[in-house]
């Protein structure tokens, strides 16, 4: 019969604290990651009504707004 070689606690302990540390710096990724959607999240609430506004309308009031301040005689 062929003998496997075991690793011996101290390896395991050792595989086990690596994966460990490979965990917690996925966790600080994830954690990252959650913290930028959150932002671009916040960015897109802030806007959203800006959105929803129909074309025609938001390309009168930038035409006028734009006219308003191409005015020479104020």
């Amino acid at each position: 019969m062929m003998e496997v070689d075991s690793p011996t606690l101290a390896q395991l302990r050792l595989r086990a604290s690596e994966q460990e540390a490979e965990v917690l710096k996925y966790r600080e990724y994830l954690v990252a990651a959650e913290a930028a959607l959150a932002r671009t999240r916040a960015t897109v609430a802030r806007f959203a009504p800006v959105y929803q506004v129909p074309n025609e309308i938001l390309s009168t009031i930038f035409a006028i707004g734009h006219n308003d301040q191409c005015d020479p005689s104020r």
